[in-house]
């Protein structure tokens, strides 16, 4: 999915505090072996797999692009 919007935009849509440094996310991936550089990954709950548990793996793929 290709969007563009700023971590200070997300984090008030989510009524989240504003960060403390700003970056921009370009895409969404609800497949952790997906995530590229600017994407934020979103953790589903599925029948057979629970993302959450690949939060920590989507992380390590995210800095080894950067």
């Amino acid at each position: 999915m290709k969007i563009t919007l700023t971590l200070a935009a997300a984090a008030k849509l989510l009524n989240c505090p504003e960060p403390s440094e700003n970056g921009t996310i370009t895409g969404a991936a609800i497949d952790s072996r997906q995530v590229k550089q600017g994407d934020v990954f979103i953790a589903i709950s599925g029948e057979k797999v629970d993302g959450h548990n690949y939060i920590a793996a989507a992380c390590l793929l995210y800095t080894s692009d950067a």
